[in-house]
């Protein structure tokens, strides 16, 4: 009988206490400051960049677009044509998988996302964890997620607000005079 993947909220994860490997603590540090860097968003590509360097000089060995591979029945059969990773940091034993989002709020679909790259990473030797992060327009967010036998267990790790920018509009003839 093929066990059915069922999802933890934050309230249960909380009461169950998830523990998060030390190394999310840069990771969320980056996260930070790539967020702070850019107040007022960026193309997905720019984030993704600005990130990678950032945990690159956090001494993190970090891949960059990873082909997800499918694999059927412990068989590996490939990858898919469109799904990358768009983020892996390789730490000990562990494979973090980070996505990235910009928009003004994370959906389902996103979560969905991550969930079935962890699936497909959870036959492989290492650890599997996710992060989720969105780059929103004002604020950043950043989920974990870790990959369990019959279950993803998924906690959100940080939710700041970001200061807004003032934008001074000037008139182009005052300028000019």
């Amino acid at each position: 009988m093929a066990e059915v993947a069922t999802e933890r909220t934050e309230a249960t994860a909380a009461k169950q206490a998830i523990d998060v490997p030390p190394v999310f603590r840069a990771v969320l540090d980056a996260c930070s400051t790539v967020a702070l860097e850019y107040p007022l968003g960026a193309r997905e590509q720019v984030l993704q960049s600005a990130l990678e360097a950032e945990l690159q000089s956090r001494h993190l060995v970090v891949r960059r677009e990873v082909p997800v591979p499918i694999i059927h029945r412990g068989i590996p059969l490939g990858h898919d044509a469109r799904g990358r990773e768009d983020l892996v940091v390789l730490h000990d034993d562990l494979y973090v998988i980070l996505e990235l989002k910009q928009g003004k709020r994370l959906e389902q679909k996103d979560f969905a996302q991550l969930y079935r790259y962890m699936h497909m990473r959870a036959g492989e030797t290492r650890s599997v964890h996710g992060l989720l992060v969105l780059f929103g327009d004002t604020h950043t967010e950043a989920w974990y997620a870790r990959h369990e036998p019959g279950h993803i267990a998924r906690v959100r790790l940080m939710h700041a607000e970001l200061a807004p920018v003032s934008v001074v509009t000037h008139d182009a003839f005052d300028f000019l005079a």
